[in-house]
């Protein structure tokens, strides 16, 4: 299976980090986002390697259970929500939106998703 391009919520989390991570950047993301970025960690990854941190995560609303509840927390601990829409919440360094972001009615979707006992972010 192939990146879906024309699917705009896969499209936006995709250009939100390419149009703001720096070249190198350690990123998070679901499988399929192999096709656009040259190196992206898989969510099985936080299992294997659970001390590891990354400076973009793309997460999938409906997939948060393939992520490890510690993983989970370091994210939206250290990271910022750069962009919520009906499928991801796309964190990053930047706090600019992040405000903006948490307000929206996308994002609180994102909380209402994540697992049981899991630490709602600030």
């Amino acid at each position: 299976m192939t990146f879906p391009h024309r699917d705009p919520f896969w499209t936006a989390a995709a250009q939100a980090v390419r149009d703001r991570a720096s070249p190198g950047a350690s990123i998070l993301a679901p499988d399929l986002f192999w096709w656009v970025f040259p190196r992206i960690h898989r969510y099985a990854r936080t299992a294997m390697v659970p001390e590891e941190r990354h400076d973009w995560a793309i997460l999938h609303k409906g997939m948060l259970d393939a992520l490890t509840r510690d993983a989970l927390r370091a994210i939206t601990t250290r990271l910022h929500p750069v962009l919520a829409n009906e499928v991801f919440v796309v964190w990053g360094p930047d706090a600019a939106h992040a405000d903006t972001v948490r307000g929206s009615d996308h994002f609180r979707a994102f909380e209402d998703a994540l697992p049981a006992r899991m630490e709602r972010p600030d």
